[in-house]
């Protein structure tokens, strides 16, 4: 098979769904968190463990030293390691079978094994697929951590570094969105490595999660024969598609006899899940208490103080706690999705109001003693601040300098 055939084959490997992910067991806080990112942007956990593959159809443009080629695409992936792809062009309909127990190639009445390079190169980007990736978050065998930032399409993205079995990538994460718009990796090129990187743009959404309409892509390495360059434009795509054994054996079965439908494809985001409630546990001490919450009330405490509120919106509250002859009892609280929240509250008495300034004056008028009054003042508290002619009015009245220092204190 011709050099530049093998080389656009190869190039159309990898392709970043980044549907979801499990939860990570990253070192770095910051790489979890990136991680968590994702899934949250992309489905969440049981969308990306329900993807067992993918097969899209599209244009590809590719070119090498040998020239440009356009060629028309059929692709099958599964995962975690077959991969079925049909390349048509104005020569003809090229085959290329990708297995753990074979890889080859037919054209016309032609066939022949692939390169043990290029099984490696299939194997390494597969296990670099962010697809692939995110499925193995809790492997101990995967690690991640931030390795600074880079501009990409003019966003300014995270890169996140991913040690994997047999290798390493980079991620290049929009962090507003989750959305990985480049990924980099080492596969074998050449007579040495080759640096293979990949630009996604044009995200659309399928089934709940983002998929790259379009993928640029680089290849670089010793090796000036093996430099690639192109793009892959995909037309449709189907989400879990049928398959057969008998496209991974000699001679394979063609894709065209499997019926493709494809996914259903939108350019807006899915309505995110609403969020799970949350559930307020009053105990208040006395009982019968009526709870508000931001001045709402919300019902009457038990004899023992008990009440339950559920399927609240998760949120900042004031709760307020109202009682005949008790103060009112007052808190903020937050509730966090699937928060259980219990809150104590003890009311305390109300108590005879705070005197007045002309309450004190007519208590030393009506021959209260000042050491009483000052008794009185501590006990019940004052409503006003002594000022000089309060303090004035009330050494007229007979308040001497102890009273007058009682009500400075007592000051509610």
């Amino acid at each position: 098979m011709a050099r530049s055939l093998q080389l656009a084959l190869l190039a159309v490997l990898a392709l970043a769904l980044s549907p979801g992910a499990c939860r990570a067991q990253a070192a770095d806080p910051a790489a979890a968190a990136l991680l968590a990112k994702m899934v949250e942007a992309f489905g969440g956990e049981t969308r990306v463990r329900s993807l067992k593959g993918w097969r899209y159809q599209g244009t590809q443009t590719h070119r090498s030293s040998s020239g440009e080629f356009v060629n028309q695409l059929d692709v099958l992936l599964l995962l975690p390691n077959q991969m079925h792809v049909e390349l048509r062009n104005s020569q003809g309909t090229t085959t290329a079978v990708y297995s753990p127990v074979q890889a080859f190639w037919v054209s016309g009445s032609q066939t022949g094994d692939l390169p043990a390079a290029a099984q490696q190169t299939f194997l390494q980007d597969v296990r670099a697929n962010p697809v692939n990736v995110l499925q193995h978050l809790a492997d101990p065998a995967y690690s991640f951590r931030i390795a600074g930032s880079e501009v990409v399409a003019g966003v300014s993205t995270t890169i996140l570094e991913i040690a994997l079995p047999g290798g390493q990538a980079r991620w290049y994460v929009d962090p507003a969105t989750g959305w990985p718009l480049k990924t980099s990796n080492a596969v074998p090129g050449g007579s040495g490595q080759a640096e293979n990187t990949r630009e996604y743009s044009d995200w659309r959404w399928v089934e709940g999660g983002g998929v790259p309409f379009r993928q640029r892509y680089v290849q670089r390495g010793t090796d000036a024969a093996s430099n690639t360059e192109g793009s892959i434009e995909i037309q449709s795509i189907q989400l879990n598609p049928p398959a057969d054994p008998r496209l991974f054996a000699r001679p394979p079965l063609s894709l065209s006899s499997l019926a493709f439908s494809p996914s259903a494809v939108s350019f807006t985001p899915p309505a995110p899940p609403p969020p799970k409630k949350a559930t307020l546990r009053i105990s208040a001490q006395p009982g019968r208490a009526q709870v508000y919450l931001d001045d709402e009330p919300r019902g009457t405490a038990s004899e023992e103080g008990r009440l339950v509120l559920k399927d609240l919106t998760p949120g900042a509250y004031r709760l307020r706690l109202t009682l005949g002859e008790y103060k009112d009892w007052n808190q903020t609280i937050t509730l966090n999705p699937g928060d259980e929240l219990t809150v104590e509250a003890r009311l305390v008495p109300r108590g005879p109001a705070p005197f007045t300034s002309q309450e004190i004056v007519e208590m030393l008028e009506g021959g209260v003693s000042t050491r009483r009054a000052a008794t009185l003042v501590q006990q019940t508290g004052v409503d006003f601040t002594l000022t000089q002619d309060i303090e004035d009015r009330l050494r007229r009245a007979g308040a001497d300098s102890d009273l007058l220092l009682a009500i400075a204190k007592a000051k509610k």
